[in-house]
């Protein structure tokens, strides 16, 4: 009796071992997917960031192609009826006593719309013209001047 009873108390001492021994190796498995799982998670948010962020500047870019051509058509002297073919909503109206005086452009931002004075005429133009359409993610545009209010809101809201 005594024998067999020595050999049960071995084999239940060998078998203790070899379980924690799968606990501790499932707890590490555990432990190394979660740590994946949220290196992945970290990973794919960075992403979309990144095309978020590529998204903001083509637009910004577009932005400031617009206004640039603007600029060049009013450098150029070009005619009411040529810069309203690429952007619709221009407006001019010729001064009825233009200034003598040399005067540089100015473009001034004024609610929704951008207000041009020259020395021979008043134009104004919607910024709608000169902002690219909402794309990729993103459903508005805001456009906030240097006090932080909005001064231009394009695109709709979506749900």
């Amino acid at each position: 009796m005594t024998l067999k009873s020595g050999q049960n108390s071995t084999s239940t001492n060998s078998q203790a071992p070899k379980r924690k021994i799968w606990i501790y190796l499932i707890i590490g498995i555990i432990g190394i997917m979660g740590s994946a799982y949220y290196s992945l998670l970290n990973q794919n948010s960075a992403s979309i960031n990144h095309d978020f962020y590529r998204v903001l500047y083509e637009a910004s870019n577009k932005f400031n192609e617009n206004l640039n051509s603007l600029v060049r058509m009013h450098q150029s002297e070009e005619s009411e009826v040529s810069i309203r073919s690429l952007l619709p909503s221009y407006t001019r109206q010729t001064k009825v006593k233009p200034n003598e005086t040399k005067v540089p452009i100015t473009y001034q931002l004024s609610q929704q719309k951008i207000i041009i004075t020259h020395q021979n005429f008043t134009a104004s133009i919607d910024l709608q013209d000169l902002l690219p359409t909402t794309t990729q993610g993103f459903s508005q545009y805001l456009f906030a001047d240097i006090d932080g209010s909005a001064s231009m809101l394009k695109g709709q809201f979506k749900e």
